[in-house]
């Protein structure tokens, strides 16, 4: 029952984003032209989207929402964070998540590591996003996702990165000072 409503739901919710158009935007379009040929996927764009998110395991697809009025370098922060969600396959990775739920629902550790994963997917791609940023370039991105974090209903459970405690942590990890080592970047 729990494998049917997670699907019922996840139906639903991407059948709400069929129409949605192409992006027609020089900045996207000069950042997608860097990038579609390295793994195939394409970008558009919904009325109805309230936050940025991929949908899509073997044609992956970014949905931005209305970007108008957006700074270009805001864009590509968008981008490149919905990007690294495909190069991980971390669209994959939820999926077969959501299956070891649907088995093992019983298990309150099962839970746990969902959510602990979910969580760990986003900390990585903003890892790597802010990886060559400094320290003004890390607080708008940080900015960025606070502004999606507090502009969707808490119902809307694609979109919603974490709840006050985590996002905070996650804005922190994102501010943090390191130094960047190839070999620790990777374990993470």
């Amino acid at each position: 029952s729990l494998f049917l409503y997670l699907s019922l739901k996840h139906i639903i919710f991407f059948a709400g984003y069929q129409n949605a158009v192409p992006a027609d935007n020089a900045a996207i379009n000069a950042w997608y032209n860097s990038k579609h040929k390295i793994l195939p996927f394409s970008i558009k764009t919904s009325k109805k989207a309230v936050c940025p998110f991929v949908y899509g395991v073997f044609h992956p697809v970014i949905i931005l929402p209305d970007i108008t009025g957006m700074e270009d370098s805001h864009l590509e922060y968008l981008l490149e964070h919905e990007y690294t969600h495909i190069i991980h396959w971390d669209i994959l990775q939820k999926y077969m998540l959501m299956v070891v739920l649907c088995l093992h629902w019983y298990n309150p550790l099962c839970w746990l590591f969902f959510i602990i994963v979910n969580q760990d997917m986003e900390f990585a791609c903003d890892e790597t996003v802010t990886a060559n940023l400094n320290r003004f370039e890390k607080a708008a991105y940080a900015k960025l996702i606070l502004s999606f974090s507090t502009s969707f209903p808490s119902n809307l459970y694609m979109c919603k990165s974490s709840d006050y405690k985590k996002l905070k942590q996650r804005v922190s990890e994102i501010l943090k000072e390191r130094p960047f080592h190839i070999y620790g970047h990777t374990l993470r």
